[in-house]
């Protein structure tokens, strides 16, 4: 299991890299108008299309309390150290060139600010439309969920998308 979770890691870091080299910028100077908002000062809610870079983001549903992901009884799960919150998100290639989409690059943020991020065991184990790592080609879009592990005392106020781990991202409020 540790030789996957490594392996899966190494993945994400090369795609990482990757997208980078590839020119995954943000267009946060404004020029992107489409989809609500095109840096992380600008933020908008559930429902709405969010611009960065070469994606649009739209959070479509929020659920948490989940105790655990997974067929945990069997040994193929994960049990979370707080609850899940199961956030399915649209992500949509607005570019001319294809991109990557890892989960590791999106962010929560919950009630006192804490930056939290994704949960790869939980993506993986969902057995679900995970977006952990997808390519997407330019005027396609994917549809599925990531994860977070947040305390139980705690809710997710907003989450901050970013098309590479190099851009600026936007903002999405929990509401």
């Amino acid at each position: 299991m540790r030789i996957r979770h490594t392996a899966i890691a190494a993945v994400i870091v090369i795609g990482g890299l990757a997208a980078a080299a590839s020119g995954g910028s943000s267009s946060s100077s404004g020029g992107n108008s489409s989809g609500g908002g095109s840096s992380s000062k600008t933020a908008v809610g559930i429902g709405t299309a969010a611009a960065d870079g070469k994606f649009t983001f739209t959070v479509n549903t929020v659920q948490c309390a989940i105790p655990s992901v997974g067929d945990t009884a069997n040994g193929l799960g994960v049990t979370a150290q707080g609850q899940f919150c199961k956030v399915n998100v649209t992500v949509a290639n607005k570019g001319t060139e294809a991109q990557d989409l890892v989960s590791d690059n999106q962010y929560a943020f919950d009630d006192k600010g804490s930056k939290l991020s994704t949960s790869s065991d939980a993506e993986i184990y969902s057995n679900q439309d995970s977006v952990l790592f997808t390519n997407i080609n330019p005027g396609n879009s994917v549809t599925g969920d990531l994860y977070y592990d947040i305390p139980t005392t705690a809710t997710i106020s907003k989450f901050e998308f970013h098309d590479s781990m190099f851009s600026d991202g936007v903002t999405v409020n929990n509401k």
